[in-house]
């Protein structure tokens, strides 16, 4: 890891551990900031409504038991989608 000063780069060496823990933080970043503008950019195009009543929506069907996450992120939304699917051919076929 590099660390630039004013005259200097301190150059600080780091364990695979901290190094892993790092990418980690970086990659789980990323996917949260991309998901937050995916849904910006769905909401926009939406509109900004004050109730679901008052225009369209998007609603999801998590079914509970096939991912239980504390907290959802953007790979959660490719399971929840993948279960609407799911869900959607097993009460239509």
């Amino acid at each position: 890891k590099n660390i630039p000063t004013a005259d200097k780069v301190i150059v600080v060496n780091v364990s695979q551990t901290e190094a892993q823990a790092q990418r980690d933080a970086v990659a789980k970043t990323l996917y949260a900031r991309l998901f937050d503008n995916i849904i910006a950019s769905m909401n926009a195009r939406m509109g900004n409504h004050s109730s679901f009543r008052d225009g369209p929506t998007i609603g999801l069907l998590d079914i509970f038991g096939f991912e239980d996450m504390p907290v959802n992120g953007f790979e959660q939304l490719f399971i929840n989608l993948t279960n609407e699917w799911i869900q959607y051919h097993f009460n239509n076929v």
